[in-house]
C-alpha cells in the first residue's frame, strides 16, 4: 500500500492539482478575445483616433496571451502524458509483485472429490431393505433433473418405487441411504453380495452384465454366431441412447461387393440398439426404449449434421 501510494498515488495527486494554472490562463486568454471583440465592435460604430488604439492595444494583449497558452499548454500536456505513463507502468510492477506474493502465500487448494458411499451406509441399507429391492450401480449416473440421484459406479441403493410420478417404467425411485431420487433403470442391476463395490466379484471375474445376453442385440435374420460373437457393444456412451455402429450381416448383404452404389446404400441401413430409454421431444423424434431395435436409414440429417440420425420401426421413419 505504501508502495502504490508512493508511486502512484501522490504523482497522480500532484499532477492534478497542476491543472488549475493552465485552467486560469485559459480563463484570461477568453477574457481577453471578449475585450478584443467589444473593441471591435466599438471601433465599427465610432471612427476616431482613440478608439483605434485601444482596438490595437486590445489585439496584441490578446495574440501576446493566445501565443504563450500555445506554447505552454503544449508542453504541458506532454509532461503530463509522462507522469500519467510511468503512473501506470508503477501500478502494474506493484499488482504483478501482489499477485505473486499472494500464489505464494496461498496454501494448495485440495481437490474436492465427490462422495463416495460409506461402508455404515451400505451396511444400513443391506440391513434395512429387503434383497429383492437391493441394486447396485451399473456404471457413475449424473443427476441431470431436480428430482434425480446421483451414482457412482458399485455403490448400493433401494428401489421404493419402480416408475416416476409420470408413470415411466423407466426411471425409479431409489434410497442411496443418504438421499432420495430417481435413477433410469438401464443403470441398476440386481445386487448380488459376491459383488465388490466395483462391480467385481471376489474371485476376481467381471460380473458387470450390462451386455450379458447377446440375444437381446443380435436380430434373428443373422443367423451366424461367429458374427454375433464379433460384435463389440459399447455400453458406455452416455451421449447417444444407440450403440455404436453394428451392421447386421446377412447371406444377401454379403455377397454384394461388385457394386458401389448399393453398398453406398447399405451403409445407411444398420441395426441399432438402444442403449437407454429416450423420449421424443417433438413429432419429428422417435421415442426408443431400452434394447429397443431400430433400423438406422441415414446417418445425417438433410444438412449433414452426423449427430442426427433418420431412424426406422415399425415402418415409421423419424429422426
Amino acid at each position: 500500500k505504501d508502495r502504490l501510494g508512493r508511486l502512484v498515488v501522490t504523482p497522480l495527486a500532484t499532477l492534478h492539482v497542476l491543472f488549475s494554472t493552465p485552467q486560469k490562463l485559459i480563463q484570461k486568454r477568453y477574457d481577453k478575445l471578449l475585450d478584443y471583440v467589444s473593441c471591435l465592435k466599438q471601433s465599427e460604430s465610432v471612427r476616431d483616433k482613440r478608439e483605434a488604439e485601444e482596438l490595437n492595444e486590445a489585439k496584441k494583449d490578446y495574440e501576446a496571451l493566445n501565443g504563450q497558452l500555445v506554447e505552454e499548454l503544449q508542453k504541458f500536456n506532454k509532461a503530463a502524458k509522462k507522469i500519467l505513463i510511468n503512473c501506470i507502468f508503477c501500478f502494474m510492477a506493484v499488482f504483478r509483485d501482489l499477485m505473486s506474493s499472494a500464489l505464494q502465500a496461498s496454501p494448495p487448494v485440495k481437490t474436492i472429490l465427490a462422495p463416495q458411499q460409506t461402508e455404515d451406509v451400505r451396511a444400513r441399507l443391506l440391513a434395512t431393505h429387503s434383497p429383492d429391492k437391493l441394486f447396485q450401480a451399473k456404471r457413475k449416473f449424473n443427476a441431470a433433473q431436480d428430482l434425480d440421484a446421483s451414482l457412482h459406479e458399485g455403490e448400493i441403493v433401494a428401489v421404493l418405487e419402480k416408475q416416476d410420478p409420470l408413470g415411466s417404467v423407466n426411471r425409479w425411485l431409489i434410497d442411496t441411504g443418504v438421499m432420495q431420487g430417481y435413477v433410469y433403470s438401464s443403470f441398476l442391476r440386481p445386487y448380488n453380495p459376491a459383488t465388490g463395490q466395483n462391480g467385481v466379484s471376489t474371485d476376481g471375474s467381471a460380473l458387470d452384465e450390462d451386455f450379458d445376453d447377446i440375444s437381446l442385440f443380435v436380430s434373428s435374420s443373422c443367423g451366424d454366431t461367429n458374427n454375433a460373437r464379433s460384435m463389440h457393444f459399447n455400453a458406455n456412451d452416455g451421449e447417444n441412447p444407440l450403440l455404436n455402429s453394428q451392421e447386421v450381416s446377412t447371406p444377401e448383404t454379403s455377397s454384394i461387393n461388385g457394386n458401389d452404389d448399393t453398398s453406398s446404400d447399405l451403409e445407411d441401413h444398420q441395426i441399432f440398439y438402444a442403449v437407454y430409454p429416450f423420449e421424443a421431444r417433438s413429432k419429428h423424434e422417435l421415442s426408443l426404449q431400452e434394447y429397443e431395435r431400430v433400423t438406422i436409414v441415414k446417418s445425417s440429417d438433410l444438412s449433414g449434421n452426423p449427430d442426427w440420425w433418420l431412424a426406422e420401426r415399425h415402418s415409421t421413419q423419424k429422426w
